[in-house]
């Protein structure tokens, strides 16, 4: 998993800056490690240099082997707490999306547990239909 760290104008990207912006990414999504191949860390003072409540915006887009980039973004009064603010809501993003498609059987496992409680020419019918049925094929063409 490579972190890519961009800073506007008014955040330095120091390599202390970088260094603990990694742990914390790291630290949150290690469990994920294996899925995803990219994050790009992108820190913005969004008063433009004055201080005031919620100074720091966070957004991390992380890319997923073989899906669509997923992006969540947090604001904080420190870069320390927008990163983690953002890294777990990365966290709790990628555990629903990875989650939902362990979860999901695939159309081939599908077929067969209904392979079991069909009669024999509704089971070719739909083998044959790569498991949609339509309402012909149901009335026994």
């Amino acid at each position: 998993m490579k972190i890519q760290l961009n800073t506007d104008a008014h955040i330095e990207g120091t390599e202390a800056l970088a260094a603990k912006v990694n742990s914390i990414i790291k630290l949150a999504l290690a469990r994920f490690e294996e899925h995803i191949t990219r994050i790009e860390v992108h820190l913005n003072d969004s008063k433009n240099g004055l201080r005031g409540q919620h100074d720091y915006r966070c957004m991390l887009e992380s890319r997923l082997e073989g899906r669509q980039p997923l992006a969540v973004t947090d604001h904080a009064a420190t870069i320390e707490q927008a990163v983690h603010g953002a890294s777990q809501k990365l966290e709790h993003m990628l555990g629903s999306t990875l989650g939902r498609l362990n979860e999901r059987p695939s159309r081939k496992d599908i077929i067969s547990e209904d392979a079991e409680h069909m009669p024999r020419q509704t089971l070719r019918l739909a083998k044959s239909n790569a498991g949609f049925k339509t309402p012909d094929s149901l009335l026994g063409e």
